[in-house]
């Protein structure tokens, strides 16, 4: 079956990485920056990631409020977010312009002190690591490029299938496919770094470009699943929030809220209400618990402070579970610690690799395919005699 049909599998697996070629190559570089992105933002900014004393007690999300609001009265804050990577980092304040539509490109970043609620510093929110993340997840375009994104993907999984499929050898030859030589000559050492490049890097490819679909779409991915297993997801709430005739309970209540359902949690992530959802969203990171597993999103009503839904992955059915946390984590390697990371980050290097010789045994097949005649009728158009 291979062998008859290996002319069809080669003109997938060649025009395919040509067309998509330079996004192959952007991605897999913009993929591997990513897997350390919390520790390079950290490491570039250190004094606007890193305050002078760790944190201890109960944080005062009201008074980090507060100083912002005081900092930046024509703003609204719209989530506020750390990395939970050491105990003396900062809280990261997103905030957009009253009036105006939150965006990538327009908002504001505050750093402040959760300690002593001191402003370290603020800076627009459109930084280098944050462009390479949106250009690796949407194309810099929002939903409509993600999509698209999500369409180039499937062209990318169904080019290494076939780079498989044509690299088959049989069980016979199997062992010796999976090396090459340093001593051969520079068409064959080329041939089989791609190949065993692409071999090796293909379960971990494979992967990533899969979990990566399931980001993109998550619905569809579900209905999938769902032929074989529960993958009902959890019901957001959707109806309007009940409007509370007292006064609307605080950060530090609604946290707190949040906190006894899940008892000395980590919060690492606080959506603010924005004009289509009237809760709060917590995402917090259980204590004594793996987060890239554990990870839970608890929707708060604004005006009641009672909860209105979860997603927990400890009660929820496996399959919704890998759609909603476990692709992101086994996306970016970090399911799998700091190997699966490293392994990923490899592998968006290899693709480099894979497309610069692939693209030299293309370039080298076609040169030599070229009749010798054309070339004399060429030579001769040259110089004007034809």
């Amino acid at each position: 079956m291979i062998r008859r049909f290996r002319d069809q599998w080669l003109a997938l697996h060649k025009w395919v990485a040509l067309t998509i070629g330079v996004w192959i190559i952007l991605n897999g570089l913009s993929g591997s920056i990513l897997v350390f992105q919390r520790e390079l933002e950290a490491a570039i900014n250190p004094h606007l990631y890193r305050t002078d004393q760790a944190i201890t007690g109960t944080i005062n999300l009201d008074a980090m409020e507060q100083a912002v609001k005081a900092a930046f009265p024509d703003y609204w804050i719209v989530m506020v977010d750390r990395d939970n990577l050491v105990a003396n980092e900062s809280f990261r304040f997103q905030i957009a312009r009253n009036g105006e539509a939150a965006s990538y490109f327009t908002n504001l970043e505050v750093f402040i002190d959760p300690a002593t609620t001191e402003i370290l510093g603020s800076r627009p929110y459109f930084t280098f690591i944050k462009a390479v993340k949106m250009f690796h997840f949407e194309l810099l375009g929002g939903r409509t490029t993600k999509v698209v994104m999500g369409f180039m993907g499937l062209a990318f999984l169904a080019m290494m299938l076939a780079g498989a499929v044509l690299w088959w050898p049989g069980r016979k030859k199997l062992l010796r496919s999976l090396r090459f030589k340093t001593t051969s000559q520079t068409p064959r050492l080329i041939r089989d770094i791609h190949t065993v490049f692409g071999v090796y890097f293909l379960v971990v490819l494979l992967m990533v470009c899969v979990t990566g679909l399931v980001v993109i779409f998550p619905q569809q991915s579900a209905t999938i699943l769902g032929i074989f297993t529960d993958a009902t997801a959890t019901a957001r709430p959707t109806a309007p929030p009940t409007l509370n005739q007292n006064t609307p309970p605080s950060l530090n209540e609604l946290a707190q809220t949040v906190n006894d359902a899940y008892p000395d949690s980590t919060l690492v992530l606080l959506l603010y209400p924005g004009p289509k959802r009237g809760w709060y969203t917590f995402r917090v990171e259980p204590a004594g618990a793996d987060p890239t597993t554990n990870t839970v999103q608890v929707y708060v009503d604004q005006y009641t402070g009672k909860i209105a839904d979860v997603f927990d992955p400890g009660i929820m059915p496996p399959a919704r579970s890998f759609i909603g946390l476990w692709s992101v984590y086994s996306h970016n390697g970090k399911l799998y610690g700091m190997p699966g990371r490293v392994l990923v980050f490899s592998a968006g290097i290899g693709l480099c690799v894979m497309f610069g010789t692939g693209l030299y045994i293309w370039l080298r097949k076609r040169r030599l395919s070229v009749p010798s005649s054309s070339v004399v009728v060429l030579s001769q158009t040259d110089h004007g005699v034809a």
